[in-house]
């Protein structure tokens, strides 16, 4: 375990949770995100999610951004085709 201030505890050393560095369980990952998911679904929402790059969209960045998407009305979950990037034709 590591502490607040960068050091490591003793073996069998109590460290109070307000003293330690919290470092995520990599066997719980997505644990969350799977619960929202789940929490969502069982409300009546059909659900969709994917990783898009934001400048396929107009934003000034080439990062992947996480996008949800909830329907509870039945209709179809349509997404939005880029409307900037290489592959995309302006119109005339």
């Amino acid at each position: 375990m590591i502490k607040i201030d960068g050091s490591v505890a003793a073996p069998g050393e109590r460290v109070p949770v307000r003293e330690q560095y919290l470092i995520p369980d990599p066997k719980r990952a997505g644990a969350t995100w799977k619960q929202f998911v789940r929490h969502l679904k069982r409300l009546g929402y059909d659900v969709e999610h994917r990783a898009l790059r934001a400048c396929d969209f107009g934003a000034g960045t080439s990062r992947n951004r996480l996008f949800m998407m909830a329907r509870s009305d039945g209709d179809a979950i349509q997404w939005p085709e880029p409307s900037h990037g290489p592959r995309v034709v302006p119109p005339t």
